[in-house]
């Protein structure tokens, strides 16, 4: 047992190793050059809508929203990638309810394919939060394609709420549109310590990677989640771009997130606008 411990602490310390040089020579192969991204103020969002494929989904893009605003809810996809067990699913269920428990968060959990719909319809949201469609995961893009779904069955009168993509392992497209809300160290730290609290299913994943990536994302402050702001007639040439990639695409895209300089070469190659 001590062995096998020590292989996984070699293992883990030989990878961060890895991820942060290749976060230094990101850092150097791009200078130091200040981005120009509009600022997303979370403490002044109100009546947002995340919408979560998957259980932590909401707080890896979202979490800063979740603390500051006033009045969001979460409408949970109820996916579970590759694992539909009912054990597995419901422990990914409890971890949600957790999180939102604790942080006073009302809860929407997918019914059936008309509930983004119904809760567009039947709600004044100033804010809608979904997944970058541009993502190696599909039902990410599933999630996306059902929220557009839903935002083009109804006759908005020049009320449609303000839609922005958040991202999870994939680094977000170049974009005009582009919103940057930045955090203190303390922040991020505060962030991931919450993950590993509510989602323990999740201890295997790779958090050094996406602190890492955050700091590459950020402008003044320590780091930065970026949003991408986006009308409905922009999803839907979203949804095009999407429809044109194939399974090599999107493979080659998944397998490059483990590394954070390629993983932001491939992105850029496959969708920059």
């Amino acid at each position: 047992m001590m062995i096998k411990k020590f292989i996984i602490y070699l293992f883990k310390a030989y990878r961060n190793i890895r991820l942060y040089t290749e976060y230094i020579f990101y850092k150097l192969s791009s200078g130091n050059t200040i981005k120009r991204y509009k600022i997303l103020d979370a403490s002044v969002i109100s009546n947002a809508l995340i919408i979560a494929p998957h259980s932590d989904d909401e707080w890896i893009g979202c979490s800063p929203i979740i603390t500051e605003s006033h009045s969001t809810e979460i409408c949970y996809m109820r996916f579970y990638g590759d694992k539909c067990a009912s054990d597995i699913s419901k422990t990914r269920d409890s971890e949600i309810r957790l999180m939102t428990k604790a942080h006073n968060v009302k809860l929407h959990m997918r019914e059936n394919n008309q509930t983004i719909e119904n809760l567009l319809r039947n709600n004044k949201y100033n804010f809608i939060f979904l997944p970058s469609p541009f993502d190696w995961h599909q039902q990410h893009r599933e999630t996306f394609q059902e929220t557009l779904d839903a935002l083009c069955k109804i006759r908005w009168d020049n009320n449609i709420p303000d839609i922005f993509y958040y991202n999870i392992s994939v680094p977000q497209i170049l974009s005009d549109e582009s919103y940057l809300l930045e955090m203190d160290r303390k922040k991020q730290d505060y962030r991931w310590r919450c993950f590993a609290k509510y989602y323990l299913s999740q201890s295997f994943m790779p958090v050094f990677r996406f602190k890492l990536q955050e700091r590459i994302d950020a402008n003044k402050l320590y780091a930065g989640k970026i949003y991408i702001k986006r009308s409905v007639e922009q999803m839907k040439k979203d949804a095009k771009v999407i429809l044109k990639k194939d399974a090599k695409d999107w493979a080659e895209l998944k397998e490059s997130i483990f590394n954070i300089y390629k993983s932001r070469v491939v992105c850029s190659r496959l969708f920059n606008e």
